[in-house]
């Protein structure tokens, strides 16, 4: 990486004017950590049915930071009230002297309702004040009892979130990686795209669950690093389940394919 074409050259980019050249070579430089670093599932991902162009993620986003020598100095600032746990994070893109050459800015909620609801057996659902549950249709209509979370509980993975989509927003627009990648996979709300909205009814001619290849099936000790890799990552088993449910229509890790390992893996270790 030459002098000339770098973001992070002694001078930052502040107040320089960026000439075509230094635009093309950053673009070639993003393509070339694309092509040659990065992997799908655990630096980008893509969506299905959502064109080839790959989602950006928090792995990815510390790869292309790390190729242009770009450090991060978050700023959080908490927005949160007695009923709901919030946080904005400033992610501001510093040169290895200390020159600021740009910010990404990320934000997350309680009341994201990823965050807001949790998975409920039947006597916890009968105990909770209706305004504080609900059913919800999901993955061949299955219904899914769910009751309000408490925001607290959320907190630190709420900061977690809003951190790295600060960081993936910073890696974007401090490399002019954009035009690259779409936004953080993450943020695309992938469920809608198989799932029935939560006031939806399931109807009489919705299809019925293909049966199970147990040879597709991860194994016993799969499941326990699962759930290991989720314990060192203090992610309640509740969003844990509801993820599962979202993303791959399925209640257990009993039910988990072995070609979604990775991803669930890489899901974990983005949280």
């Amino acid at each position: 990486m030459s002098e000339a074409m770098s973001v992070t050259n002694d001078t930052g980019m502040e107040g320089e004017q960026v000439g075509v050249v230094r635009v093309l070579e950053q673009s070639r430089m993003v393509n070339d950590v694309l092509k040659n670093v990065m992997k799908n599932g655990v630096h980008y991902g893509i969506i299905p049915n959502c064109g080839n162009k790959p989602s950006l993620l928090k792995a990815g986003a510390e790869k292309i930071l790390s190729t242009f020598r770009i450090a991060v100095d978050p700023v959080i600032e908490d927005l949160s009230t007695s009923k709901e746990v919030k946080y904005r994070v400033r992610a501001r893109g510093l040169t290895h002297n200390g020159n600021f050459i740009g910010a990404g800015v990320g934000e997350c909620s309680s009341e994201e309702t990823k965050y807001k609801w949790k998975g409920a057996n039947d006597k916890e659902y009968d105990n909770t004040d209706e305004s504080q549950r609900r059913i919800k249709y999901g993955y061949e209509n299955k219904e899914t009892k769910q009751i309000a979370t408490n925001p607290a509980d959320q907190a630190n993975t709420v900061l977690k979130m809003a951190k790295k989509r600060a960081l993936v927003d910073l890696a974007l627009t401090a490399t002019s990686a954009s035009d690259i990648f779409t936004q953080d996979v993450e943020d695309m709300d992938i469920a809608t795209k198989k799932t029935k909205p939560a006031t939806s009814k399931p109807t009489a001619t919705e299809g019925k669950p293909q049966p199970k290849d147990p040879a597709s099936l991860i194994s016993e000790p799969q499941r326990k690093l699962l759930f290991a890799k989720c314990k060192n990552a203090n992610i309640e088993q509740d969003l844990f389940k509801q993820y599962l449910e979202d993303e791959y229509g399925v209640s257990s890790t009993t039910e988990v394919k072995k070609g979604q390992m990775d991803n669930i893996l890489n899901w974990i270790s983005e949280q």
